[in-house]
């Protein structure tokens, strides 16, 4: 049996990789900075460990992954989140044994900073946002006045919407640079896209494409910017070939997904943002039928003759955790708040998978609640002190 060390285990991602993994016959651990997680609580996985902060001493984490992986024969190492940087740099330190399928760091440095992605973009002819560097705005070399408001005021680094606010014009734009002192230079400015979101993935080995989809979402937490927490499968041909061109120009190996905006009568498709590892929403391709994890792991192994799968149009997924932060935030800012929860229970759909609720496997979704409960208590006393 192949043995599959998946890291970042507390979010959902992770759970739903290890989850998916395990059905498809592959025996799974989980790793996390936290001893408790989602993942590692699952009966999908056959064992856990807690590993240093791969962003606060990358020389502990690797030695602990590696101990790890030594230990219980690891075959195949699928990172989710942030270490996966980390990794890709330190890539030839890693046990010559374990096979992973992640792209360089050159080619995640060239995507995963906002600035750097647009100015690539650019280059390939793929519509982004107007976009200024914050620090030139706030340092008076353009004037505020000038631009087309509303803009977005987003870190460069980000994910999950966390940071990114909207300015309606230059008195409020000028708030958020001040509030953001010496990091202001951490931000960019873009012009704001009204339209209709789409999501771009695709899975490379060695600068070839292995399959590709996209899907929609239709809510998000937190409120405007955030995650998406319930998602369709649509055929986005425009975003996908706008993704796959910044892929084969970059030789891409592994899974990446973009973020598109579908412009409101124009229908034209700018870039948002990239993520060159897995995404959020990765339970909704696997519903679809497109099982990136799986075929992550038989690329990584040299295994190239496996089915692929061809997305079930119409699919729907739910995160359960987020859409419930979702509903009760949108009820506290109705005006009619009656009227809204009538709305929001009126509004049922049926989804054929959820990336956090398993009502054979529950115990996951209970360590996020309590992990959700502690960050919710560290916040408040954190305001009191």
């Amino acid at each position: 049996m192949t043995n599959v060390l998946v890291t970042s285990g507390e979010p959902r991602i992770a759970y739903t990789i290890c989850k998916v993994l395990a059905k498809m016959g592959f025996r799974v651990f989980a790793g996390d900075v936290k001893r408790l997680s989602m993942a590692g609580v699952s009966r999908h996985t056959a064992g856990s460990m807690a590993y240093a902060p791969p962003s606060g001493n990358e020389e502990a984490f690797l030695a602990d992954i590696n101990r790890f992986m030594q230990e219980k024969n690891i075959d195949v190492l699928v990172p989710t989140l942030l270490e996966t940087f980390t990794l890709a740099k330190h890539i030839q330190r890693l046990m010559p044994k374990v096979r992973t399928l992640l792209p360089s760091y050159a080619q995640i440095a060239a995507i995963h900073s906002k600035a750097r992605l647009t100015d690539l973009a650019e280059r390939l002819g793929i519509p982004v946002p107007e976009t200024w560097e914050a620090a030139d705005l706030h340092a008076g070399e353009q004037r505020l006045s000038t631009l087309p408001f509303p803009v977005m005021f987003k870190p460069k680094h980000g994910r999950g919407g966390w940071g990114m606010r909207m300015a309606r014009d230059a008195a409020e734009l000028a708030k958020y640079m001040r509030e953001s002192g010496d990091d202001v230079q951490e931000y960019i400015v873009q012009r704001m896209i009204v339209g209709d979101n789409a999501c771009a993935c695709a899975i490379y080995k060695n600068g070839a494409s292995v399959t590709s989809d996209s899907y929609t979402y239709s809510t998000v937490y937190p409120l405007r910017f955030g995650q998406s927490t319930s998602r369709e499968s649509v055929h986005c041909g425009e975003a996908i070939r706008s993704l796959k061109k910044i892929l084969d120009h970059l030789k891409w190996n592994g899974v990446c997904e973009m973020d598109f905006l579908v412009e409101r009568g124009t229908g034209k498709n700018y870039l948002i943002d990239a993520n060159p590892r897995f995404w959020g929403a990765i339970a909704q391709n696997i519903a679809a039928g497109v099982n990136y994890p799986y075929y992550y792991c038989q690329l990584a192994l040299g295994n190239d003759n496996f089915f692929v799968g061809t997305p079930v149009l119409g699919t729907r997924t739910r995160c359960v955790g987020s859409d419930m932060q979702r509903v009760v935030a949108e009820i506290c800012a109705a005006e009619n708040r009656l009227l809204r929860l009538r709305q929001l229970f009126q509004a049922k759909k049926r989804y054929a998978a959820y990336d956090d609720w398993d009502s054979r496997d529950p115990l996951p979704f209970f360590v996020w609640l309590l992990s959700l409960l502690q960050r919710g208590a560290k916040k408040l006393f954190a305001r009191q002190a």
